[in-house]
Formats: C-alpha cells, sequence, structure tokens
C-alpha cells in the first residue's frame, strides 16, 4: 500500500489582498489553532507516493470533485488526485463547503488497488462577517463645528482621534484603521477597548481635511463595513483687516 501520505498544508485565498500582478494572496491556514478560514473552497495540498492517486473525504464522506460526498448506491465515484512525479498533489473544491466545522481525510490508492493509511486535519469556516460598526471621532474639536482651528490643535502639527466600538463588540475581533489614506494598521479588541475606546494620533495640515477610517475584522478575516471620519483643518487667522474709516453723521446739516 502507499505510504507517506501527508496533508502539507490548507491554503486560503480570500481577504488576503493582492500581489504585485493582482492576483488574489494566498495565506496557509493555522492547522494547529483550529484551522480557522473565510475561505470555503480551500485548497488541499500535500505529498504521496508518486504515481498514486489520493481520495479525499470531507466530514468522513468521499467527495467529488466539487467537494460534495459521491453517493455509492447511485454508482458514483470519488474523485481521484492524480499525484505527480515530485510526490505532490492538490485539491480544491469546485464549489463551496458549508459554514462551520470540517475533518478533512485524504487516503492514496496505488495502482493495484491498494490504500494506505487515513491522513486527517481540521478546519472551521465562517464567511459570516462582523455586523457592527466602529465610530470615530476627533478629541479637539471642542466646539463640535467639524473645523480644527490653531488654538484646538496646538504646535504639535497634529489631533487626536478616539476610535471606539459598541457593546455588542467581540473581544478577539480587530480594528484595522487607517489614518489619512496611509496603511492599515490594526488593533485587537480587548475588554479595555471595548470599554473606552483607543485614541490614535492623526497629523495634520492647513488646508486640508484629516481622515481617519476603521473597519472590524474577525478572527476569521471577515470584514465588516467601514466608517469613515474626516475634519477640516483651518490654522490661519484671516489677514488684511483694517479700519478704513470712522464717520460721523450727527450735526452736518442735511
Amino acid at each position: 500500500a502507499p505510504t507517506g501520505t501527508t496533508i502539507d498544508s490548507i491554503t486560503d485565498n480570500v481577504g488576503n489582498g493582492v500581489d504585485s500582478e493582482g492576483n488574489p494572496k494566498v495565506e496557509e491556514i493555522d492547522l494547529n489553532n483550529g484551522g480557522l478560514t473565510n475561505d470555503n473552497t480551500p485548497t488541499i495540498n500535500g505529498s504521496a507516493e508518486p504515481g498514486s492517486k489520493v481520495i479525499v473525504s470531507i466530514d468522513g464522506k468521499p467527495v467529488n470533485e466539487n467537494g460534495k460526498p459521491v453517493d455509492a448506491s447511485k454508482g458514483e465515484k470519488p474523485y481521484e488526485v492524480e499525484v505527480g512525479q515530485d510526490g505532490k498533489w492538490t485539491f480544491t473544491p469546485k464549489e463551496p463547503l458549508p459554514d462551520g466545522k470540517h475533518e478533512i481525510s485524504v487516503v492514496a490508492k496505488d495502482e493495484a488497488g491498494n490504500e494506505g493509511d487515513p491522513v486527517k486535519s481540521n478546519i472551521e469556516i465562517d464567511t459570516s462577517a462582523p455586523t457592527y460598526k466602529p465610530e470615530i471621532s476627533f478629541v479637539d474639536d471642542n466646539d463640535g463645528n467639524g473645523k480644527l482651528n490653531k488654538a484646538e490643535i496646538g504646535n504639535d502639527g497634529k489631533t487626536e482621534a478616539k476610535i471606539t466600538v459598541p457593546s455588542n463588540a467581540e473581544i478577539g475581533d480587530s480594528i484595522v484603521y487607517t489614518i489619512n489614506g496611509g496603511e492599515e494598521k490594526t488593533e485587537k479588541i480587548t475588554q479595555e477597548i471595548k470599554d473606552n475606546g483607543f485614541k490614535v494620533d492623526v497629523p495634520v495640515t492647513d488646508g486640508q481635511k484629516a481622515t481617519v477610517t476603521a473597519k472590524i475584522v474577525d478572527p476569521a478575516g471577515n470584514a465588516g463595513d467601514k466608517s469613515e471620519a474626516s475634519i477640516d483643518v483651518d490654522t490661519s487667522a484671516p489677514t488684511g483687516t483694517t479700519i478704513d474709516s470712522i464717520t460721523d453723521n450727527v450735526g452736518n446739516g442735511v
């Protein structure tokens, strides 16, 4: 029977951004930490005896190339994945797997029909995005007019924004935020942040808007709707003010 069959990795290409050529980035799912992923068509990569074939089972049932269980009573046969001469094989279900925990099992079969020992791994699919949004406010907007003046900003060239989450926020989710269109930064939600939020420094430039965006991303990588807040910056005092004349209209006749 074939030996050396392994599941080397299960990869996720959903929600990881794109590479320099615009293709979805591929990341390995952490199989040692529950196998959580938001990719419901994950790619299973493994090794087996060259020239053998691998049969994939999901939740204890052999599947076809779509990842759906086959019905042996109807004469259906499981999909057989060809193992290359380099001993590598890969399988991606063509149809989405349902959300929830799944056991992935593979077994190799040689040309004579001998089957090796099954190899198993576990994943958990979660494609549901968070339904709550963070809120953003500018701490230094003392009069609440949506504009920052020089007195409110001071001399350090920056203001503070406060990001808060509602009471139904999930500890362990993350707040992914940007400042003035810069790179995304991440702050994991703790009880302290859930209770009090957190502040970020926002550089400001006279005559321009300061902008902060924020969204919630869960541990599986699902992102909720984005919140955005902007404020106008005006640190220049008015110029050209004069007293041109003072007039008298008493006792000058008509």
